[in-house]
């Protein structure tokens, strides 16, 4: 029973003891209850103050969207755009539900379209910024150049969220741009295709352009234009020219002169010469550096050289020729086949019968006896045919008097003949 007693005993203060602890529990879980409910109450205060920031946030961020000078877009994480601004529909035309609904790339011109999708795809695939320039049709139908910039976008966890991108239209510059490059391609044409050598430096003498034809008349080595140094170029010159100060000298006078437009002729050691012309560059008004201009000119001079040459050949000749007309005494006739007169020189050592021609372009006919006339033009034809010296006789009479002459025909030029007349009178 003692026993019975005591095991009793026993429960009733362990029961006593587990009720305590089972209030302070429930105490312990009241308190932390209220610390949640404080909590709670805080975070939803603050999840409201965030929830207004963020729609506060949103409406200004659009409003910067919308208003911005630029196109603006954005796209999700499946590539389709989802959000583009006021300045982007203003552009196309179309309404956002309209931009979102249609692809963008119907729009682009058909040239461009291919090459633009595959540049965005693989930057969206890498997760990399990309920009390409391209045609997209404006609301008005006219193709305009778009300058398109896309930076990929991530969430403060890193995760990747898409692409925000921005467009600018470049026309007027992608205009400029080609205008100067036709421009530049018809200099370039021009500067190749002109049979001068053409060198550009700058005013610190560095090699800013030169041409094929300058490469190869001064026989410059690719390592040394390589270097662009217009000094050494002038050393390289110097070796090739027999007259290496006149050169010298022009560019001394260029250095100190800036403005000076400057000419002179250069020989070479191979026997080549060359002109060259030196005028300063303009940009603005300003002298920015220098174009010269060498022309081979080598055969001209050997024609010069070889026409003078020939030119004083032709006067010795025609003072020879002159000396030996005059010493000759007979009278020579040059005429045409046609019988027409271009030259007449009288005999010194008789008087003619007939009277001289006293214009050019009379005739034989004009000059002579018909009879005698006729004779004449017929050995001027047979030594024209034969290409034969032609000689015969025939008489004239003058007051009663007979003279005895001798005629020798002979081809002079095309339809052309000379006539040398000899009084035989005393032979006969």
């Amino acid at each position: 029973m003692q026993q019975d007693q005591l095991t009793n005993s026993l429960s009733l203060e362990q029961a006593m003891d587990r009720l305590d602890q089972l209030q302070r529990r429930i105490l312990e879980l009241e308190a932390e209850n209220h610390q949640l409910q404080q909590c709670y109450e805080q975070e939803l205060t603050e999840r409201q103050r965030v929830e207004v920031a963020i729609r506060e946030s949103e409406e200004c961020f659009r409003a910067v969207f919308n208003t911005a000078p630029v196109m603006l877009w954005m796209t999700g994480v499946d590539t389709l755009c989802n959000f583009c601004n006021q300045t982007w529909l203003d552009f196309t035309g179309r309404t956002l539900t309209q931009n979102l609904s249609e692809a963008w790339a119907e729009r682009l011109h058909p040239e461009d379209r291919q090459s633009c999708v595959e540049t965005y795809l693989k930057a969206f695939d890498l997760q990399q910024p990309f920009q390409m320039e391209y045609r997209v049709r404006r609301a008005d139908g006219e193709y305009r150049w778009i300058l398109d910039q896309g930076t990929p976008r991530h969430l403060e966890n890193g995760d990747f969220a898409g692409y925000i991108g921005s467009c600018i239209d470049i026309t007027e510059r992608k205009q400029a741009e080609l205008e100067a490059a036709r421009s530049l391609s018809l200099l370039q044409t021009t500067l190749e295709a002109t049979a001068d050598a053409i060198l550009v430096i700058d005013l610190d003498g560095k090699i800013i352009h030169f041409n094929h034809q300058f490469v190869e008349q001064w026989k410059i080595p690719a390592d040394i234009l390589a270097q662009r140094d217009g000094d050494l170029l002038i050393a390289i010159d110097q070796q090739q020219l027999a007259n290496p100060e006149a050169l010298l000298a022009q560019v001394r006078a260029e250095s100190l002169q800036p403005d000076l437009v400057s000419y002179t002729v250069l020989e070479f050691k191979d026997g080549r010469v060359f002109e060259r012309y030196s005028k300063p560059q303009y940009l603005g008004g300003k002298i920015i550096g220098r174009v010269i201009n060498t022309r081979d000119i080598s055969e001209r001079k050997r024609s010069e050289t070889e026409r003078e040459q020939t030119e004083e050949a032709l006067r010795k000749s025609e003072a020879t020729n002159r000396a030996l007309i005059n010493a000759i005494p007979d009278l020579m006739i040059r005429m045409k086949r046609d019988g027409t007169y271009l030259d007449f020189i009288p005999s010194k050592e008789f008087d003619p019968v007939l009277p001289h021609p006293k214009v050019q372009g009379e005739t034989l006919y004009d000059v002579i006896p018909l009879e005698i006339a006729q004779e004449r033009m017929r050995y001027v034809e047979q030594a024209l045919q034969t290409g034969k010296t032609q000689t015969y006789e025939f008489e004239l009479s003058f007051d009663g008097e007979i003279k005895y002459q001798e005629a020798r025909i002979a081809v002079s030029g095309k339809d052309e003949v000379l006539v040398i007349v000899r009084d035989v009178t005393e032979r006969e």
